[in-house]
Order: structure tokens, then sequence, then C-alpha cells
């Protein structure tokens, strides 16, 4: 979140006109999911939004100390940039304003917060929103990650290595399904692109480098059938299309 999300052009701007940021470490909290370790040379592994809410939770607090809105998990630059900008222009107002007695503003927002929840299509987002609806304007000292991440089902989370010195004994845990397919569907679409670049380079290449290519695509081909038997099985059965790498036939002339 730090080195992709944050720094986004959008966000950032936004974080650093309208808010002031802190984070806390919440390394061996009881509540913190496992993480493989990872080189800082391993690109990101793929996160959908939601994921790792163990471990990420972002904030927005009045300047006082209150709750205005909350999100747990991975959330996309899009995705944070739309509900900073809801916090600011839908929730602050209201939480901001002397004239209203704190009793009155809590109603005002939860009835904010209840509109909003009916055209909300994110499970993760609803959650969200649901533990807000309840503890909106609460003090950041009564925050407890413990009943924010509460009936989500995704059990232990970690963010597994994707770089080539990968071994499960490094994780703590286990990858939960869900988050084993979203992983292995994002390595399925890199490998269809490695596959589309090596059979655009086959067309133009020499005997030594077709033999080459076809190498590289023969074991492009079996990791993905292999990811793809894993998909089906966890599927129950599930058929699932063709492999899209294939080798390429060599052409006469």
């Amino acid at each position: 979140m730090r080195t992709g999300v944050l720094k986004e052009k959008n966000v950032a701007s936004t974080l650093n006109s309208k808010f002031v940021c802190a984070w806390k470490n919440i390394d061996g909290e009881t509540t913190c999911g496992g993480s493989f370790a990872h080189e800082l040379t391993d690109k990101p592994g793929f996160c959908q939004p939601g994921d790792g809410e163990h471990n990420t939770q972002l904030c927005v607090f009045t300047p006082d100390g209150r709750l205005l809105d909350v999100m747990a998990g991975y959330q996309t630059p899009a995705d944070l940039k739309a509900e900073l900008e809801w916090a600011i222009k839908e929730m602050a107002p209201i939480a901001m304003n002397d004239k209203i007695k704190d009793d009155v503003k809590k109603q005002c927002l939860q009835r904010t917060i209840t509109a909003r929840m009916g055209n909300i299509k994110s499970f993760n987002t609803a959650i969200d929103q649901k533990y807000l609806n309840k503890h909106v304007l609460d003090n950041w000292t009564e925050f407890s990650v413990t009943e924010l991440i509460d009936g989500r089902g995704f059990g232990d989370h970690f963010f597994g290595r994707t770089g080539d010195k990968a071994s499960p004994s490094e994780g703590i845990g286990h990858v939960p399904e869900r988050t084993q397919a979203s992983l292995d569907s994002q390595r399925m679409a890199e490998i269809t692109a490695e596959a589309v670049k090596l059979r655009r380079q086959w067309n133009l290449a020499g005997e030594k480098l077709r033999r080459d290519i076809k190498t590289q695509l023969v074991d492009l081909e079996t990791e993905y059938e292999t990811l793809k038997t894993r998909q089906q099985e966890a599927s129950s059965g599930m058929r699932g299309t063709g492999s899209p790498v294939k080798s390429p036939e060599p052409k006469n002339g």
C-alpha cells in the first residue's frame, strides 16, 4: 500500500492537501496476519480489494480523533481516492459542525452511511460501512480491529512471495483458497502475456533462437496447465478453458 497505492499521484495529492497522515506498526499484535518473507527485488503479489484485512486498516479521523471512515485491507488507488473524497464531502461537514450536538451528529452521519450502503456492491466495503455505522464518531482509542474484520470469512491472510526463491516453509499459517486462486489467476495472465511476446519473437527469429523460444513456451505451457488443474480441483471439477500457451510449429522457409 505505501509503496504503490499511497504514492499514486491522485491519492497522494488528496492525502497531502486534505489530511494529516500517520501510521502505526502492528507487527506482532494478535490481530495481525502472517506474511511470507520476500526480497526487496520481488515484484508485488496480486491483491484484490479487501485482501490483507488483518494487516492493513485505513482510518479517517476528525482532528480531535473521532472516527469518520474506515477501510480494511488492500484498496485500489481509484477506490481509495473515492472513499477519501466521500469522507471529505459527505461526512466531514457534519462531523465538524460545532452548531450540532454530538448525539445529533451521530444520527445524521448514520443516516448518510445507511443511504450509501444501498448502493455498495463490494462485500468488503459493505462490512467496513457496517462497522462504521455502529462506531462513527467513536474516539480513536475505541477502534477495534477484531470487530472490523469479524465475519469476512477469509481466515489468516498473508502476502505470498512471487519471486524465484518462494518457499512455503517461509510462510506463517496457510494459504487460504481464495488468496491462492487470486495468485494463480494472476500468474496465468502473466504466462499468457509472456507467451504472446514469445510467439511474436518466433516469427522473426532464426533457427537457434526458435529452439530457445520453444523451450520457454513448453515450460510456460506446463506451468499454465499445472495452475489450471489446481483451479479445477478447487472448483470441484469445473472444467476450464484450454491453455492459450502453445508451442508454435516450425514453418517451412
